[in-house]
């Protein structure tokens, strides 16, 4: 669902005076004051996504983001926030009344802006968008809403998906995730078994042979005839014998 309301429908997250330290150190290790306010109000930004997911029991990891590596933050404009298991989001700030982060232009109207800028280096790698506004003097950050992609380089706010369709693009990321290790896990398992089978086949049972009947009958008979003929034989050599013996007596 789109978020037409941005305001109705946006979630406010309190700055807390931790994160506006940690912000100021990161920003402090840069001179220009573009620069300055940029990595400043980006380091506000990740800060408060990632309080809004502790909220909800999503395990985040900073040391694995861009935004938290010095050389990076140094040449890029970042603000990426790495969700466990899934991939990086993108929260990108705006400010209301205060000096833009992107090009340090004062910005005098109330209002905010009818869209967020997506620098080219955070068009990359990301699982989604969260367009965060910064309000110092309220020390508040407002989530106005996420977008899954960020390929024209500009988020409408009014065309923001609301934060319950980001929590379910999450969920589809994870379920395919785990369709895709099952997947994996199937074809390594039966590649696995067919390569066993070659090298640690089975040994194959000998077929028990069935004894035929008539074969078995004929060889018998067989024999009977050659043990009664051979008996035949001896007897009749033992008649010569004893008739020759008679007529030399």
């Amino acid at each position: 669902m789109k978020n037409n309301s941005t305001k109705t429908q946006s979630l406010p997250m309190p700055i807390t005076q931790k994160a506006i330290r940690l912000a100021w150190q990161f920003a402090s290790e840069h001179q220009h004051h573009q620069k300055v306010e940029q990595v400043y109000i980006n380091t506000l930004a990740v800060l408060a996504v990632c309080d809004y997911l502790k909220i909800l029991d999503i395990e985040t990891d900073l040391t694995q983001c861009d935004s938290w590596n010095p050389v990076i933050r140094l040449f890029e404009n970042v603000a990426d926030l790495y969700i466990k298991g899934l991939g990086k989001i993108e929260c990108r700030p705006i400010r209301r009344g205060h000096q833009n982060a992107e090009n340090g232009k004062q910005n005098c109207s109330p209002n905010l802006p009818e869209m967020c800028r997506v620098p080219t280096e955070a068009r990359e790698e990301r699982i989604g968008y969260i367009v965060v506004e910064i309000d110092e003097n309220e020390k508040e950050a407002r989530l106005l809403g996420f977008a899954p992609t960020a390929e024209t380089g500009e988020l409408v706010l009014r065309d923001l998906h609301s934060l319950d369709d980001f929590l379910i693009h999450l969920e589809k990321i994870s379920a395919s995730k785990v369709d895709l290790r099952q997947w994996l896990e199937n074809i390594f398992t039966s590649d696995w078994q067919s390569v066993e089978s070659i090298f640690d086949p089975q040994p194959e049972t000998e077929p028990t042979e069935i004894e035929n009947p008539v074969k078995s009958n004929l060889g018998n008979w067989l024999k009977n005839v050659a043990e009664t003929s051979w008996q035949k034989l001896e007897q009749g050599k033992q008649n010569l014998e004893d008739l020759i013996f008679l007529m030399i007596i």
